[in-house]
């Protein structure tokens, strides 16, 4: 039970926000706005397996290839929702164009706490108590399994009252768009130092050694075939209401920006090689 109250008081920042607002209206942009960066997150199912490596004694090895791995996969993803944040949301509804600032910051936002979310698997996958058919209350409390969700507790607490000041302080003399800003602005703010600590508490309690050399290569990559891919649709992509020529498009200017991130990584770097090459057998296997 103690775990799922911290993702109760997160539960109210909606509440909240119609509220204070006095409409409901200023949700519909923000859930438009956060659909986008919610498949960043997706890139964090290859933890998955983490908690039960770890349980089994898992090799450090193995988990530093897994985190470089989420890396690999969620820059790209960051960079097509942030390249792609006015036509994403120009497909959903076009009044909802305005609100892709959101999509940035919540891009970040979402990208931290995905790596907040794989600290947490490897941080409980550690844990020895609940293994420990004599481990007393006071040990449990003591424990990671209890912390972690304390520390969730307090960040969303501060996220809250946070959101609960602004809107208070924001009254009415501010646009409906700005407001949903600055609601960002608050999860991201409420999210670094978060993702901050339980990286610490991973480099701390597991040793584990950072690949930041290959990571930062992930990043260039995507950062140079992106940009280029930016300056395409700029140039070339049209707005087009008919969602049959416009959905398309955006999808031939993503395939090709996909396309470029894997060449690109498969020509300088033998892990991508290797993650093909097991992609194409398996694909020959079932097929």
């Amino acid at each position: 039970f103690y775990p799922g109250i911290a993702g109760m008081v997160h539960a109210y920042d909606v509440v909240v926000f119609s509220l204070m607002v006095g409409s409901v209206e200023g949700i519909g942009f923000w859930t438009a706005a956060v659909l986008l960066p919610n498949l960043i997150s997706n890139s964090g199912l290859i933890s998955t397996a983490v908690y039960a490596k770890l349980l089994q004694k898992g090799k450090m090895e193995n988990l530093q290839r897994n985190v470089t791995l989420i890396f690999f996969f969620a820059f790209p993803l960051s960079a097509i929702v942030i390249v792609f944040a006015e036509p994403g949301l120009f497909i959903l509804n076009p009044i909802y164009q305005i609100a892709f600032p959101v999509v940035i910051i919540m891009t970040f936002q979402v990208v931290l706490n995905t790596l907040s979310t794989v600290f947490q698997s490897m941080l409980k996958g550690v844990e020895t108590v609940d293994v420990d058919e004599k481990a007393s209350f006071k040990q449990y409390i003591k424990s990671k399994l209890f912390l972690l969700p304390t520390l969730l507790l307090i960040q969303y607490s501060v996220y809250i009252t946070l959101l609960v000041i602004m809107l208070w302080v924001a009254g009415s003399d501010y646009d409906l768009i700005d407001l949903i800003t600055y609601w960002a602005i608050i999860m991201l703010s409420t999210q670094i130092p978060i993702t901050i600590c339980h990286y610490i508490m991973v480099r701390k309690h597991l040793q584990i050694t950072f690949e930041f050399s290959i990571i930062l290569k992930y990043f260039a990559i995507s950062l140079v075939v992106f940009s280029l891919i930016y300056y395409l649709t700029e140039q070339f992509l049209e707005y087009d209401s008919n969602v049959f020529v416009f959905i398309p498009a955006v999808l031939l200017f993503t395939m090709i920006g996909v396309f470029g991130y894997i060449s690109i990584t498969y020509l300088v770097d033998s892990r991508t090689k290797h993650l093909v090459s097991e992609i194409i057998n398996e694909l020959k296997e079932r097929f």
